[in-house]
């Protein structure tokens, strides 16, 4: 994000000194920079709170495919303020299961009241990730290309008109 900070600034002194400068190039660098707020830092951000999926109990021999009958659910929120992600989980976990049993419980799901019922394990949470002042003034530059635009041709026509 740092590098496409620095090349809209640059680009921005290059607009102004070449008031001709087609628009497309830094269009293209505002792109990417908006890209990366609303795709990229989240994405990260998720990423590194491991919300790939469960990973296994307290057992060293359960692999982080060693639920049965697992549900996950999860959304994502998007307003004027923040990105928003949901999940919900529910599953049994095997790592809390002895092994003998491990095949009886990815076949037919303990009912309440039954063994290794207590294996079943929820999860349920968010993440909130609210927008910086940083995203609404990146929102801000096109409009200031507009007004530069403006600006520059109603320049250009009291020059005509003057002339």
């Amino acid at each position: 994000m740092s590098i496409l900070f620095g090349a809209m600034m640059i680009i921005q002194i290059i607009n102004l000194l070449v008031p001709n400068m087609k628009i497309y190039f830094p269009f293209i660098v505002w792109l990417l920079g908006l890209i990366g707020f609303l795709i990229i830092v989240p994405l990260g951000v998720i990423s590194s709170f491991g919300v790939d999926g469960p990973t296994g109990g307290f057992s060293d021999e359960t692999e982080t495919s060693d639920f049965a009958h697992m549900e996950i659910d999860s959304g994502v929120e998007l307003d004027l303020n923040s990105i928003k992600f949901t999940f919900d989980t529910l599953g049994f976990d095997l790592g809390l299961i002895p092994l003998e049993e491990h095949e009886t419980v990815k076949q037919t799901p303990p009912q309440e009241g039954e063994e290794n019922y207590d294996a079943l394990i929820g999860f349920s949470g968010f993440i909130e990730l609210e927008f910086s002042d940083g995203l609404k003034n990146w929102l801000c530059i096109p409009l200031i290309w507009v007004v530069f635009i403006f600006v520059n041709k109603k320049i250009v026509r009291n020059n005509l008109e003057e002339e």
